[in-house]
């Protein structure tokens, strides 16, 4: 879930929780009787709307829970940014397609009714070599933006053309023969071909200028 999601999750179970709370009537009484054997009964008394206030209390704190998650995911998108502009934030992986090398698939070898097969995982994008662009300066660049993409509604991430903004998605920035390069996967098999065509489109002739972050 997103911030926005868990805040609006927090507000409906605030509301549940509000509704429960003015149902609860500390006045009500009711008289239960009970018997254990014929001739062995007893009365007891009990507020009948008694429930109504576990379940306000019950509400309440997933409230709580989701107001926590909402803030911890604007946290991490701050933290996650404040280290890349600290560190000369400037490195957008796809700002500049004519510094990509290539574009690979990413497979995975499973086995299936007995047989070996590959199975797309996503893909492997490596950027030329080029002064400053490091691992390290590249990797808290996605770091930045995988953290902001967690903070995204799902219309706004098919709004972005990076395969970083999918949601669900890992990344590995390491060193290579040629540069930098930064592999995208997913274990879930949509999303992975998802990762690997919006790889594929930065290098196509002609492409769209891509749809950024904000």
């Amino acid at each position: 879930m997103t911030w926005i999601e868990h805040r609006t999750a927090a507000e409906r179970a605030e509301q549940t929780a509000r509704r429960h709370a003015a149902r609860y009537d500390p006045g009500a009484v009711r008289e239960v009787r009970r018997c254990a054997k014929p001739n062995v009964c007893w009365t007891s008394r009990a507020n009948p709307s008694r429930q109504h206030l576990s379940k306000a209390a019950r509400y309440r704190r997933l409230a709580a829970e989701h107001r926590r998650a909402s803030a911890a995911l604007l946290e991490a998108e701050r933290r996650a940014c404040a280290r890349a502009e600290q560190r000369g934030r400037d490195i957008d992986p796809f700002r500049q397609p004519d510094e990509i090398v290539a574009v690979e698939r990413v497979h995975e070898a499973v086995e299936r009714r007995g047989r070996r097969e590959l199975r797309l995982r996503g893909s492997r994008i490596v950027f030329r070599r080029a002064p400053g662009v490091t691992a390290e300066r590249l990797g808290l660049e996605v770091e930045c933006q995988l953290a902001r993409a967690a903070t995204l509604p799902e219309s706004a991430r098919e709004e972005v053309d990076s395969p970083l903004a999918l949601a669900g998605v890992n990344a590995l920035v390491a060193p290579a023969a040629e540069g930098v390069a930064l592999e995208v996967t997913s274990a879930d098999s949509e999303t992975a071909r998802e990762i690997q065509r919006r790889a594929e489109a930065l290098v196509r002739p002609g492409r769209s200028p891509l749809r950024k972050f904000k």
